[in-house]
Protein backbone atom coordinates (compact mmCIF):
# COMPACT_ATOMS: atom_id res chain seq x y z
CA UNK A 1 0.00 0.00 0.00
CA UNK A 2 0.74 3.70 -0.25
CA UNK A 3 3.37 4.88 2.62
CA UNK A 4 3.96 1.53 3.96
CA UNK A 5 2.94 -2.11 4.10
CA UNK A 6 -0.16 -4.30 3.89
CA UNK A 7 -0.26 -7.88 3.83
CA UNK A 8 -3.39 -9.64 3.04
CA UNK A 9 -3.54 -13.44 3.73
CA UNK A 10 -6.59 -16.28 2.27
CA UNK A 11 -7.67 -19.48 3.06
CA UNK A 12 -10.78 -21.35 1.05
CA UNK A 13 -11.71 -24.56 2.67
CA UNK A 14 -14.33 -26.69 1.39
CA UNK A 15 -16.40 -27.75 4.06
CA UNK A 16 -18.45 -30.43 2.06
CA UNK A 17 -19.60 -31.09 -1.60
CA UNK A 18 -21.44 -27.25 -1.88
CA UNK A 19 -20.08 -24.98 0.86
CA UNK A 20 -16.96 -23.54 1.03
CA UNK A 21 -15.37 -21.41 3.76
CA UNK A 22 -13.69 -18.21 2.72
CA UNK A 23 -11.24 -16.43 5.48
CA UNK A 24 -9.02 -13.35 4.78
CA UNK A 25 -6.71 -11.49 7.29
CA UNK A 26 -5.30 -8.21 6.21
CA UNK A 27 -2.63 -6.46 8.26
CA UNK A 28 -1.40 -3.29 8.49
CA UNK A 29 2.42 -3.58 8.70
CA UNK A 30 3.28 -0.02 8.93
CA UNK A 31 1.01 1.89 6.70
CA UNK A 32 -0.21 5.77 7.96
CA UNK A 33 -2.76 5.51 5.47
CA UNK A 34 -4.54 2.57 7.53
CA UNK A 35 -7.78 1.11 5.89
CA UNK A 36 -11.31 1.36 6.75
CA UNK A 37 -13.24 -0.78 4.43
CA UNK A 38 -12.83 -4.23 2.79
CA UNK A 39 -15.13 -6.01 -0.24
CA UNK A 40 -15.06 -8.91 -2.37
CA UNK A 41 -17.43 -9.73 -5.61
CA UNK A 42 -20.14 -11.04 -4.21
CA UNK A 43 -22.09 -12.49 -7.74
CA UNK A 44 -25.89 -14.71 -7.33
CA UNK A 45 -24.85 -15.98 -4.27
CA UNK A 46 -25.52 -15.86 -0.49
CA UNK A 47 -23.41 -15.74 2.22
CA UNK A 48 -23.59 -16.69 5.81
CA UNK A 49 -21.53 -17.55 8.79
CA UNK A 50 -20.27 -13.85 7.77
CA UNK A 51 -17.46 -12.87 10.70
CA UNK A 52 -15.07 -9.86 11.61
CA UNK A 53 -12.59 -10.18 14.32
CA UNK A 54 -10.44 -6.61 15.39
CA UNK A 55 -7.98 -5.92 17.73
CA UNK A 56 -9.38 -4.85 21.40
CA UNK A 57 -8.65 -1.06 22.56
CA UNK A 58 -8.01 -0.74 25.93
CA UNK A 59 -10.42 1.62 28.02
CA UNK A 60 -7.83 4.38 28.17
CA UNK A 61 -7.79 4.49 24.26
CA UNK A 62 -9.32 7.22 22.01
CA UNK A 63 -10.30 4.89 19.34
CA UNK A 64 -13.47 3.95 18.63
CA UNK A 65 -13.37 -0.22 18.98
CA UNK A 66 -17.09 -0.33 16.74
CA UNK A 67 -17.30 -3.40 14.68
CA UNK A 68 -17.12 -3.05 11.14
CA UNK A 69 -20.12 -2.87 9.53
CA UNK A 70 -21.61 -6.16 7.27
CA UNK A 71 -22.71 -5.60 4.00
CA UNK A 72 -23.68 -8.22 0.80
CA UNK A 73 -25.36 -5.16 -1.38
CA UNK A 74 -24.41 -4.38 -4.78
CA UNK A 75 -22.79 -7.57 -6.24
CA UNK A 76 -20.43 -7.50 -3.38
CA UNK A 77 -19.82 -8.45 0.36
CA UNK A 78 -18.26 -5.57 2.54
CA UNK A 79 -16.40 -4.65 6.07
CA UNK A 80 -16.16 -0.68 6.74
CA UNK A 81 -15.77 1.73 9.73
CA UNK A 82 -16.71 5.34 9.24
CA UNK A 83 -14.62 7.87 7.11
CA UNK A 84 -11.57 10.07 8.73
CA UNK A 85 -13.80 12.92 7.58
CA UNK A 86 -16.55 11.02 10.04
CA UNK A 87 -14.69 9.99 12.97
CA UNK A 88 -10.77 10.70 13.02
CA UNK A 89 -10.88 8.19 15.71
CA UNK A 90 -13.02 5.49 13.98
CA UNK A 91 -11.93 1.70 13.89
CA UNK A 92 -9.59 1.92 10.86
CA UNK A 93 -7.07 -0.95 10.47
CA UNK A 94 -4.12 1.03 11.75
CA UNK A 95 -0.46 0.15 11.85
CA UNK A 96 0.34 -2.96 13.93
CA UNK A 97 -2.92 -4.86 13.35
CA UNK A 98 -4.28 -7.24 11.74
CA UNK A 99 -8.36 -7.53 11.11
CA UNK A 100 -10.04 -11.04 10.02
CA UNK A 101 -12.77 -11.56 7.79
CA UNK A 102 -14.73 -14.68 6.90
CA UNK A 103 -17.87 -15.91 5.47
CA UNK A 104 -19.73 -19.24 4.13
CA UNK A 105 -20.98 -19.94 0.25
CA UNK A 106 -21.86 -21.96 -1.91
CA UNK A 107 -19.71 -21.25 -5.09
CA UNK A 108 -16.36 -22.39 -4.97
CA UNK A 109 -13.17 -19.94 -5.95
CA UNK A 110 -11.95 -18.15 -8.35
CA UNK A 111 -9.09 -15.48 -9.39
CA UNK A 112 -10.64 -12.12 -8.20
CA UNK A 113 -9.14 -8.75 -6.74
CA UNK A 114 -9.87 -7.46 -2.90
CA UNK A 115 -10.30 -3.84 -3.06
CA UNK A 116 -9.28 -1.71 0.38
CA UNK A 117 -10.83 1.85 1.40
CA UNK A 118 -7.86 4.09 2.56
CA UNK A 119 -9.34 5.67 5.66
CA UNK A 120 -6.78 8.95 5.46
CA UNK A 121 -6.80 10.81 2.15
CA UNK A 122 -9.23 8.34 0.57
CA UNK A 123 -9.39 5.94 -2.47
CA UNK A 124 -8.97 2.63 -2.92
CA UNK A 125 -6.01 -0.71 -3.62
CA UNK A 126 -6.80 -3.34 -5.33
CA UNK A 127 -5.29 -7.10 -4.29
CA UNK A 128 -5.26 -10.25 -5.95
CA UNK A 129 -7.06 -12.95 -4.12
CA UNK A 130 -9.64 -15.70 -4.25
CA UNK A 131 -13.24 -15.11 -3.77
CA UNK A 132 -16.41 -16.76 -4.94
CA UNK A 133 -17.31 -17.63 -8.63
CA UNK A 134 -20.69 -16.05 -9.55
CA UNK A 135 -23.22 -18.16 -8.71
CA UNK A 136 -25.42 -20.53 -10.90
CA UNK A 137 -25.48 -23.70 -8.45
CA UNK A 138 -28.11 -26.67 -8.93
CA UNK A 139 -27.70 -28.64 -6.50
CA UNK A 140 -30.62 -30.92 -7.08
CA UNK A 141 -29.77 -31.28 -10.97
CA UNK A 142 -33.00 -30.15 -11.74
CA UNK A 143 -32.13 -27.22 -14.30
CA UNK A 144 -33.31 -24.45 -12.18
CA UNK A 145 -30.45 -22.58 -10.05
CA UNK A 146 -30.81 -22.91 -6.68
CA UNK A 147 -31.07 -19.30 -6.05
CA UNK A 148 -34.44 -19.02 -8.16
CA UNK A 149 -35.50 -22.18 -6.44
CA UNK A 150 -35.37 -20.37 -3.05
CA UNK A 151 -36.51 -17.16 -4.54
CA UNK A 152 -39.43 -18.78 -5.49
CA UNK A 153 -39.80 -20.09 -1.71
CA UNK A 154 -38.10 -23.59 -1.38
CA UNK A 155 -36.51 -24.25 2.30
CA UNK A 156 -33.09 -22.79 2.99
CA UNK A 157 -34.08 -22.30 6.44
CA UNK A 158 -30.47 -21.70 7.76
CA UNK A 159 -29.98 -18.71 4.76
CA UNK A 160 -27.00 -19.97 3.27
CA UNK A 161 -28.09 -20.27 -0.30
CA UNK A 162 -28.00 -23.96 -0.14
CA UNK A 163 -31.41 -26.04 -0.49
CA UNK A 164 -32.32 -27.82 2.89
CA UNK A 165 -32.44 -30.98 0.48
CA UNK A 166 -29.10 -31.06 -0.04
CA UNK A 167 -27.85 -30.27 2.80
CA UNK A 168 -26.55 -33.36 5.49
CA UNK A 169 -29.62 -35.04 7.17
CA UNK A 170 -27.44 -37.86 9.06
CA UNK A 171 -30.51 -39.30 10.63
CA UNK A 172 -32.36 -39.63 7.49
CA UNK A 173 -35.68 -38.08 8.52
CA UNK A 174 -35.57 -35.69 5.70
CA UNK A 175 -34.77 -32.57 7.67
CA UNK A 176 -31.51 -30.89 7.59
CA UNK A 177 -29.08 -31.23 9.92
CA UNK A 178 -28.88 -27.66 10.07
CA UNK A 179 -32.75 -27.23 10.18
CA UNK A 180 -32.79 -29.68 13.00
CA UNK A 181 -30.16 -27.61 14.88
CA UNK A 182 -31.73 -24.54 14.72
CA UNK A 183 -34.89 -25.80 15.68
CA UNK A 184 -33.14 -26.86 18.75
CA UNK A 185 -31.19 -30.13 18.70
CA UNK A 186 -28.22 -30.22 20.18
CA UNK A 187 -24.55 -30.00 19.18
CA UNK A 188 -22.67 -29.58 22.25
CA UNK A 189 -19.41 -30.11 20.88
CA UNK A 190 -20.38 -27.39 17.85
CA UNK A 191 -19.77 -29.94 15.07
CA UNK A 192 -22.67 -28.96 13.47
CA UNK A 193 -23.57 -32.38 13.47
CA UNK A 194 -26.36 -33.61 16.13
CA UNK A 195 -25.62 -35.36 19.28
CA UNK A 196 -28.29 -37.95 18.15
CA UNK A 197 -26.27 -39.04 15.25
CA UNK A 198 -22.87 -39.11 17.11
CA UNK A 199 -24.46 -41.61 19.56
CA UNK A 200 -25.99 -43.38 17.16
CA UNK A 201 -22.60 -43.80 15.46
CA UNK A 202 -20.82 -44.64 18.59
CA UNK A 203 -19.78 -41.95 19.77
CA UNK A 204 -19.70 -42.52 24.04
CA UNK A 205 -23.04 -41.65 25.66
CA UNK A 206 -22.21 -44.12 28.79
CA UNK A 207 -25.22 -43.03 30.90
CA UNK A 208 -27.88 -42.96 27.96
CA UNK A 209 -28.55 -39.34 28.40
CA UNK A 210 -28.31 -38.34 25.32
CA UNK A 211 -25.14 -35.93 25.95
CA UNK A 212 -22.23 -37.00 23.93
CA UNK A 213 -19.84 -38.26 27.34
CA UNK A 214 -16.66 -35.92 26.22
CA UNK A 215 -19.39 -32.90 26.51
CA UNK A 216 -20.34 -33.63 29.74
CA UNK A 217 -16.88 -33.97 31.00
CA UNK A 218 -15.53 -30.78 29.04
CA UNK A 219 -18.44 -28.77 30.52
CA UNK A 220 -17.99 -30.46 34.19
CA UNK A 221 -21.36 -31.79 34.25
CA UNK A 222 -19.19 -34.78 34.96
CA UNK A 223 -16.01 -36.04 36.04
CA UNK A 224 -13.59 -38.00 34.06
CA UNK A 225 -10.79 -38.00 37.38
CA UNK A 226 -8.54 -40.70 35.24
CA UNK A 227 -8.19 -39.01 32.54
CA UNK A 228 -9.45 -42.34 30.47
CA UNK A 229 -12.57 -40.16 28.61
CA UNK A 230 -14.99 -42.56 30.23
CA UNK A 231 -17.35 -41.29 32.55
CA UNK A 232 -16.70 -41.81 36.36
CA UNK A 233 -19.98 -42.71 37.67
CA UNK A 234 -19.96 -44.94 34.37
CA UNK A 235 -16.84 -46.94 35.50
CA UNK A 236 -18.52 -47.31 38.95
CA UNK A 237 -21.64 -48.73 37.81
CA UNK A 238 -19.77 -51.29 35.32
CA UNK A 239 -17.35 -52.22 38.26
CA UNK A 240 -18.51 -51.57 42.12
CA UNK A 241 -14.96 -52.54 43.21
CA UNK A 242 -13.17 -49.32 41.92
CA UNK A 243 -14.59 -47.50 44.41
CA UNK A 244 -14.84 -49.52 47.31
CA UNK A 245 -15.48 -46.97 50.08
CA UNK A 246 -18.72 -46.20 47.98
CA UNK A 247 -17.92 -42.50 47.98
CA UNK A 248 -18.61 -41.87 44.62
CA UNK A 249 -14.81 -41.44 43.33
CA UNK A 250 -12.72 -43.82 41.74
CA UNK A 251 -10.20 -45.30 44.54
CA UNK A 252 -7.51 -44.66 41.58
CA UNK A 253 -8.39 -40.70 41.90
CA UNK A 254 -8.67 -40.86 45.45
CA UNK A 255 -4.38 -41.14 46.52
CA UNK A 256 -1.77 -39.51 45.62
CA UNK A 257 1.52 -40.41 44.53
CA UNK A 258 4.47 -38.32 44.52
CA UNK A 259 6.87 -38.69 41.46
CA UNK A 260 10.22 -36.30 41.07
CA UNK A 261 12.15 -35.50 38.25
CA UNK A 262 15.46 -33.56 37.88
CA UNK A 263 17.44 -31.93 35.06
CA UNK A 264 20.99 -31.67 35.73
CA UNK A 265 22.06 -29.07 33.60
CA UNK A 266 26.03 -29.66 32.21
CA UNK A 267 27.75 -27.98 31.76
CA UNK A 268 25.66 -24.93 33.43
CA UNK A 269 23.87 -22.88 31.22
CA UNK A 270 25.05 -19.23 31.32
CA UNK A 271 22.34 -16.58 32.08
CA UNK A 272 23.17 -13.09 31.30
CA UNK A 273 21.30 -9.91 29.45
CA UNK A 274 23.24 -10.31 26.82
CA UNK A 275 22.42 -14.03 25.97
CA UNK A 276 19.11 -15.51 25.07
CA UNK A 277 16.75 -16.61 27.64
CA UNK A 278 17.70 -19.76 29.67
CA UNK A 279 14.93 -22.70 28.56
CA UNK A 280 15.10 -26.26 29.78
CA UNK A 281 12.79 -29.10 29.32
CA UNK A 282 11.85 -31.95 31.56
CA UNK A 283 9.77 -34.49 29.93
CA UNK A 284 7.11 -36.04 32.55
CA UNK A 285 6.35 -39.70 31.51
CA UNK A 286 3.46 -39.92 34.57
CA UNK A 287 -0.11 -39.24 33.31
CA UNK A 288 -3.22 -38.51 35.63
CA UNK A 289 -4.33 -35.46 37.68
CA UNK A 290 -2.14 -32.98 39.49
CA UNK A 291 -2.86 -32.54 43.16
CA UNK A 292 0.44 -30.55 43.67
CA UNK A 293 3.52 -29.24 42.13
CA UNK A 294 6.96 -28.23 43.91
CA UNK A 295 10.10 -27.15 41.83
CA UNK A 296 13.65 -27.16 42.85
CA UNK A 297 15.77 -24.65 42.14
CA UNK A 298 19.48 -24.13 42.17
CA UNK A 299 21.38 -20.78 40.37
CA UNK A 300 23.80 -18.59 40.84
CA UNK A 301 23.60 -14.91 39.96
CA UNK A 302 24.45 -11.67 41.37
CA UNK A 303 21.87 -9.19 41.92
CA UNK A 304 18.22 -11.94 41.49
CA UNK A 305 16.35 -8.57 41.35
CA UNK A 306 17.45 -9.19 37.94
CA UNK A 307 15.74 -12.70 37.02
CA UNK A 308 11.99 -13.13 35.86
CA UNK A 309 11.83 -17.10 36.18
CA UNK A 310 8.86 -19.28 34.42
CA UNK A 311 7.12 -22.75 34.61
CA UNK A 312 5.23 -23.63 31.99
CA UNK A 313 2.95 -26.71 32.20
CA UNK A 314 2.51 -29.16 29.44
CA UNK A 315 -1.05 -27.64 28.78
CA UNK A 316 0.92 -24.21 28.29
CA UNK A 317 0.10 -22.29 30.91
CA UNK A 318 2.48 -20.60 32.51
CA UNK A 319 3.07 -19.88 36.82
CA UNK A 320 5.64 -16.94 37.49
CA UNK A 321 8.33 -18.76 40.28
CA UNK A 322 10.25 -14.88 40.26
CA UNK A 323 9.40 -12.10 39.39
CA UNK A 324 12.82 -9.32 39.40
CA UNK A 325 12.59 -9.61 43.62
CA UNK A 326 15.22 -10.06 46.10
CA UNK A 327 16.90 -7.23 45.17
CA UNK A 328 20.49 -7.27 45.31
CA UNK A 329 20.92 -10.57 46.72
CA UNK A 330 22.79 -13.55 45.54
CA UNK A 331 22.05 -17.33 43.88
CA UNK A 332 18.60 -19.01 44.44
CA UNK A 333 18.44 -22.31 45.70
CA UNK A 334 15.23 -23.30 47.32
CA UNK A 335 12.48 -25.05 46.50
CA UNK A 336 9.12 -23.15 45.54
CA UNK A 337 6.15 -24.86 47.42
CA UNK A 338 2.75 -22.86 48.14
CA UNK A 339 2.50 -24.47 51.03
CA UNK A 340 5.83 -23.16 52.55
CA UNK A 341 7.91 -24.34 55.13
CA UNK A 342 11.43 -24.50 56.03
CA UNK A 343 13.92 -24.25 52.92
CA UNK A 344 11.28 -23.18 50.62
CA UNK A 345 9.82 -20.12 49.12
CA UNK A 346 6.67 -19.12 47.85
CA UNK A 347 6.12 -18.93 44.16
CA UNK A 348 5.07 -15.20 42.65
CA UNK A 349 2.00 -17.02 41.49
CA UNK A 350 0.42 -19.48 43.19
CA UNK A 351 1.32 -23.11 41.42
CA UNK A 352 -2.00 -24.60 42.59
CA UNK A 353 -3.01 -23.05 39.24
CA UNK A 354 -2.13 -26.40 37.75
CA UNK A 355 -3.68 -28.23 39.80
CA UNK A 356 -6.26 -30.80 38.21
CA UNK A 357 -4.08 -30.30 34.75
CA UNK A 358 -2.72 -34.03 33.06
CA UNK A 359 0.74 -34.11 33.92
CA UNK A 360 2.44 -35.70 31.31
CA UNK A 361 4.00 -33.85 28.71
CA UNK A 362 6.79 -31.40 28.67
CA UNK A 363 7.23 -28.71 31.26
CA UNK A 364 9.34 -25.66 30.53
CA UNK A 365 11.67 -23.88 32.91
CA UNK A 366 12.16 -20.09 31.06
CA UNK A 367 14.81 -17.58 33.05
CA UNK A 368 15.51 -14.18 31.75
CA UNK A 369 17.99 -11.50 32.69
CA UNK A 370 16.16 -7.75 32.09
CA UNK A 371 19.63 -6.11 33.36
CA UNK A 372 22.86 -5.65 32.60
CA UNK A 373 26.09 -5.98 34.71
CA UNK A 374 25.21 -8.81 36.40
CA UNK A 375 25.30 -12.67 35.78
CA UNK A 376 25.30 -16.32 36.30
CA UNK A 377 24.50 -20.13 36.19
CA UNK A 378 21.91 -22.43 36.12
CA UNK A 379 22.95 -25.58 37.66
CA UNK A 380 20.07 -27.91 38.10
CA UNK A 381 15.89 -28.06 38.17
CA UNK A 382 13.40 -30.34 39.66
CA UNK A 383 9.37 -31.13 39.87
CA UNK A 384 7.94 -32.52 42.87
CA UNK A 385 4.58 -33.57 41.01
CA UNK A 386 1.61 -35.09 43.20
CA UNK A 387 -0.35 -37.30 41.02
CA UNK A 388 -3.92 -37.94 42.22
CA UNK A 389 -4.46 -42.07 42.35
CA UNK A 390 -0.77 -42.95 41.67
CA UNK A 391 -0.02 -43.63 45.29
CA UNK A 392 -3.28 -46.43 45.82
CA UNK A 393 -1.92 -50.00 46.40
CA UNK A 394 -2.69 -51.71 43.29
CA UNK A 395 -0.09 -54.51 42.88
CA UNK A 396 -1.83 -55.88 39.64
CA UNK A 397 -2.78 -52.21 37.70
CA UNK A 398 -6.46 -53.00 37.61
CA UNK A 399 -7.30 -49.75 39.07
CA UNK A 400 -9.08 -51.69 41.99
CA UNK A 401 -7.11 -50.86 45.66
CA UNK A 402 -6.15 -54.34 46.90
CA UNK A 403 -7.08 -53.60 50.35
CA UNK A 404 -10.82 -54.09 48.17
CA UNK A 405 -9.89 -56.66 46.01
CA UNK A 406 -8.41 -59.07 48.39
CA UNK A 407 -11.56 -60.51 50.31
CA UNK A 408 -12.33 -61.62 46.87
CA UNK A 409 -9.29 -62.32 44.93
CA UNK A 410 -7.35 -64.00 47.78
CA UNK A 411 -4.96 -63.75 49.92
CA UNK A 412 -4.02 -67.68 51.56
CA UNK A 413 -0.94 -66.60 53.15
CA UNK A 414 -2.34 -63.84 55.48
CA UNK A 415 0.50 -61.08 53.92
CA UNK A 416 -1.58 -58.28 52.91
CA UNK A 417 -0.30 -58.62 49.03
CA UNK A 418 -3.04 -61.16 46.78
CA UNK A 419 -2.30 -63.53 45.63
CA UNK A 420 -1.45 -63.63 42.15
CA UNK A 421 1.13 -60.72 43.12
CA UNK A 422 2.90 -62.92 45.34
CA UNK A 423 3.15 -65.38 42.47
CA UNK A 424 3.98 -62.98 40.03
CA UNK A 425 6.50 -60.81 42.18
CA UNK A 426 8.36 -64.64 42.72
CA UNK A 427 7.79 -63.85 46.43
CA UNK A 428 5.79 -67.65 46.41
CA UNK A 429 6.17 -70.02 43.66
CA UNK A 430 3.23 -72.06 42.35
CA UNK A 431 4.62 -75.02 40.67
CA UNK A 432 0.99 -76.55 39.97
CA UNK A 433 0.07 -73.13 38.25
CA UNK A 434 -3.18 -73.19 40.10
CA UNK A 435 -3.05 -69.85 40.91
CA UNK A 436 -2.53 -70.23 44.94
CA UNK A 437 0.79 -70.11 46.11
CA UNK A 438 2.28 -73.20 46.51
CA UNK A 439 2.46 -72.84 50.76
CA UNK A 440 -0.92 -72.54 50.51
CA UNK A 441 -1.72 -76.00 48.62
CA UNK A 442 -2.15 -79.28 50.49
CA UNK A 443 -0.51 -82.10 48.76
CA UNK A 444 -2.31 -85.64 49.36
CA UNK A 445 -0.19 -88.36 47.85
CA UNK A 446 0.06 -92.33 48.68
CA UNK A 447 3.88 -93.51 49.32
CA UNK A 448 4.43 -96.07 46.29
CA UNK A 449 1.65 -94.39 44.13
CA UNK A 450 4.20 -92.32 41.93
CA UNK A 451 2.06 -92.39 38.77
CA UNK A 452 -1.20 -91.11 41.07
CA UNK A 453 -3.19 -93.67 39.37
CA UNK A 454 -4.52 -94.80 42.46
CA UNK A 455 -2.83 -98.24 42.50
CA UNK A 456 0.07 -99.77 43.27
CA UNK A 457 1.70 -102.12 40.74
CA UNK A 458 5.22 -102.73 38.35
CA UNK A 459 4.15 -99.18 36.57
CA UNK A 460 5.13 -97.72 39.96
CA UNK A 461 8.26 -98.75 39.95
CA UNK A 462 9.69 -97.82 36.57
CA UNK A 463 8.55 -94.69 37.14
CA UNK A 464 10.55 -93.82 39.98
CA UNK A 465 13.59 -95.56 37.59
CA UNK A 466 12.26 -93.04 34.66
CA UNK A 467 12.66 -90.05 37.29
CA UNK A 468 16.20 -91.45 38.85
CA UNK A 469 17.75 -92.28 35.51
CA UNK A 470 15.58 -91.45 32.68
CA UNK A 471 14.93 -87.54 33.66
CA UNK A 472 10.74 -87.88 34.33
CA UNK A 473 9.13 -85.36 35.09
CA UNK A 474 7.47 -85.88 39.00
CA UNK A 475 4.61 -83.95 40.30
CA UNK A 476 5.06 -85.65 43.78
CA UNK A 477 8.41 -86.39 45.23
CA UNK A 478 7.43 -87.37 48.54
CA UNK A 479 5.49 -90.40 46.61
CA UNK A 480 8.88 -91.96 45.90
CA UNK A 481 10.08 -92.23 49.33
CA UNK A 482 9.18 -95.61 49.29
CA UNK A 483 11.33 -96.83 52.11
CA UNK A 484 10.37 -93.61 54.47
CA UNK A 485 13.83 -92.70 54.66
CA UNK A 486 13.61 -88.47 53.55
CA UNK A 487 15.69 -89.40 50.46
CA UNK A 488 14.61 -90.73 46.69
CA UNK A 489 17.51 -93.21 45.56
CA UNK A 490 17.59 -96.45 44.46
CA UNK A 491 16.74 -98.23 47.46
CA UNK A 492 12.87 -97.03 46.80
CA UNK A 493 11.96 -98.45 43.94
CA UNK A 494 13.99 -101.54 45.24
CA UNK A 495 11.51 -101.68 48.48
CA UNK A 496 8.51 -101.26 46.28
CA UNK A 497 9.48 -104.66 44.67
CA UNK A 498 9.75 -106.45 47.52
CA UNK A 499 6.23 -104.98 48.54
CA UNK A 500 5.10 -106.09 45.32
CA UNK A 501 6.31 -108.90 45.00
CA UNK A 502 7.73 -110.70 48.90
CA UNK A 503 4.48 -110.92 51.19
CA UNK A 504 7.48 -110.42 54.01
CA UNK A 505 8.23 -106.81 52.52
Amino acid sequence: GDDGLLILGYKVTQQTANLWQYEYALYNMDSTRSVRSFSLPLLGVIASDIGFHDVEYHSTEVYDGTDWATSTAGGEISWSTSTIAQNSNANALRWGSMYNFRFVTTSGPTPANATLGMFTTGGTLLVPTLAPMVGNLDCNNNGIPDSQEIANGASDCDGNGLLDECQDDCDNDGEADACELINGALDCDGDFVPDTCQIASGAPDCDFDGVLDSCEISQGSETDCDLDGTIDSCQIAANPDTDCDNNGVLDACEAAGIFSFEDIVNPPAPIADNLPPVVRIIEVNQAGLIDDVDVTLNLTHTFIGDLTISLSSPSGDSVLLHGESGGSADDINTVYDDDGGAGTTAPAAPLSSLDNQNALGDWTLSIIDNLGGDSGELLNWGLDIAIAGAGIPDCNNNGIHDGCEIASAGDCNNNGVLDECDISSGTSTDNNNDGIPDECSAITFVTGDTNDDGSHDISDVVNTLGYLFGGISTNCIAAHNCNGDNSVDISDPVYLLQYLFDTGA
